[in-house]
């Protein structure tokens, strides 16, 4: 049985760059997500907020569980059924009305995002060209969610709420023609002991990830009222949303780039460091203007940091099942983020106890990312 590296260079990369950006787009739809689960819920956003939590879930338990068997899965298989569970938890969110109905359907999405993710990490962190493929996979979701978010307000008149899982139909319906390109089975190369998993500097990377996802989505989370406190109008500020996601597709070329001419290490600290001035801003912000560069500034350097943080792990971990476990990080901060600034809301603190919470999370994700640039305990030379 061939290693996975050794199967990955000889897949064609398209199949599976097109599988981990329908893994990542529901993501970026999350808010109209909400909004139409909701909708079906009859107005209860409470119990629509569960069944999104729910979803990650399910999303970072599968990241997780896919990542550790990596080896003996049927990778084409396991792919095929997740771009159906996808499609089908799409189209079941259509129609259902009711709690459970709506939760199965959910659950059925985060299942497929969570196989197709860390498939395509894994695949991609395993291969010769990891950089420039994360580059790729960077703009193209970048894109897709650009498109997305443009083409839901648009569906929405004509069938509803509905619109909300049209995108990921369709990214379905074109990532299964592709899944036969995908490899069957893989096994993961053989390591030295140091370097399983990546090792601590792996460890390091992964909670830099989860940190940094945590500070984002906490501001994320409540960034409409923030937004609202520098007089930006709620239809300005979703305006705002989309062209930061456009101006983002930048951050892809940049992840190549970056890598090649300053290697693994300067980028990230330094990405971070923009990072926790931008949160700064957001959170203090008294006008329009330097509120609107924060969110430009932050978005960018977000998009740019993840999958930067995910070429680290591919040269730490050549099994790819690290960077494929980069996704568990990346939701469980998504699902931590905001709830733990809805409690500090709960005790009084204010919006500016949640800028605190995110710029903390980003000085922690920085101390992380640095301490990862130290040799594995019990590396050889």
């Amino acid at each position: 049985m061939s290693s996975l590296a050794d199967t990955s260079a000889r897949v064609s990369v398209a199949p599976v760059l097109i599988a981990g950006a329908l893994g990542q787009l529901g993501s970026f739809l999350l808010p109209y997500t909400l909004s139409a689960m909701a909708d079906a819920l009859s107005g209860h956003e409470d119990w629509a907020s569960y069944l999104i939590a729910s979803e990650l879930a399910m999303l970072s338990a599968t990241t997780a569980l896919v990542s550790w068997r990596l080896p003996t899965l049927s990778i084409r298989t396991v792919s095929a059924l997740a771009i159906l569970s996808i499609a089908g938890g799409q189209l079941a969110s259509m129609e259902a009305h009711g709690f459970l109905p709506l939760l199965t359907a959910r659950i059925c999405a985060g299942f497929g995002e969570g196989v197709l993710l860390a498939v395509a990490y894994a695949l991609i962190a395993a291969g010769p060209r990891a950089p420039r493929d994360f580059s790729m996979l960077t703009f193209l979701v970048t894109l897709s969610a650009g498109v997305a978010l443009l083409t839901v307000p648009i569906l929405t008149p004509y069938i509803g709420m509905r619109g909300a899982f049209v995108p990921q139909l369709a990214g379905a319906a074109i990532a299964i023609l592709g899944v036969s390109r995908i490899p069957r089975r893989a096994q993961a190369a053989p390591q030295r002991a140091d370097q399983n998993w990546g090792g601590n500097r792996a460890f390091h990377l992964l909670l830099a990830i989860l940190l940094i996802s945590l500070g984002s989505n906490t501001l994320w989370e409540f960034a409409g009222q923030f937004s609202t406190q520098v007089g930006l109008p709620p239809a300005h500020f979703a305006l705002l949303a989309v062209v930061s996601t456009f101006v983002a597709l930048g951050a892809g070329p940049m992840v190549y780039w970056a890598r090649l001419r300053a290697g693994g290490y300067l980028p990230a600290v330094g990405a971070i460091a923009v990072q926790i001035v931008a949160a700064l801003i957001f959170s203090n912000a008294k006008t329009r203007l330097p509120f609107i560069a924060a969110v430009l500034v932050l978005n960018f350097m977000i998009v740019f940091i993840m999958p930067f943080l995910r070429t680290n792990l591919a040269d730490l971990d050549r099994s790819g099942r690290a960077a494929g476990l980069s996704a568990t990080a990346d939701n469980l901060g998504t699902v931590i983020g905001p709830g733990v600034a809805g409690l500090i809301l709960s005790l009084g603190a204010g919006h500016s106890g949640v800028g605190v919470l995110a710029t903390f999370a980003f000085l922690l994700a920085w101390l992380a990312a640095a301490l990862a640039r130290r040799p594995n305990r019990g590396a050889t030379p």
